[in-house]
């Protein structure tokens, strides 16, 4: 099965002080989070995707962990980038993507206190 990368959109801006990264999953997945399919652990999942969270400087990790659990869940793998859009890795995702022959769309989540 062919696994497509997709990109979800989200924007938001957090009040409380320097969440976590499963604080931030728990409060913006909008599916099921930490469910165990396969024999892997998904941090979001609904009906057809799986969503990785990170930071914008772990663009490529959140990207490949999206990949890995899309096509071990038979889901579409979606990430959902912490910062900025103009963030340094922001931007090298969304080269990359944009350089894909598939349609992907990009966002980041800016979060008012890090991670």
């Amino acid at each position: 099965m062919k696994t497509i990368l997709s990109i979800l959109l989200l924007t938001s801006a957090f009040q409380a002080p320097a969440a976590s990264l499963s604080e931030v999953v728990e409060k913006e997945c909008p599916g099921e989070t930490n469910v165990e399919i396969n024999g892997v652990v998904a941090p979001c999942i609904f009906k057809d995707y799986v969503v990785v969270f990170d930071t914008s400087k772990h663009w490529a990790e959140a990207m490949a962990k999206a990949i890995e659990l899309g096509y071990k869940t038979g889901r579409v793998g979606g990430v959902v980038l912490i910062g900025s859009k103009k963030d340094k890795g922001y931007q090298r995702a969304k080269e990359l993507i944009y350089g894909m022959p598939i349609p992907i769309e990009l966002n980041s989540l800016k979060l008012k206190h890090g991670i």
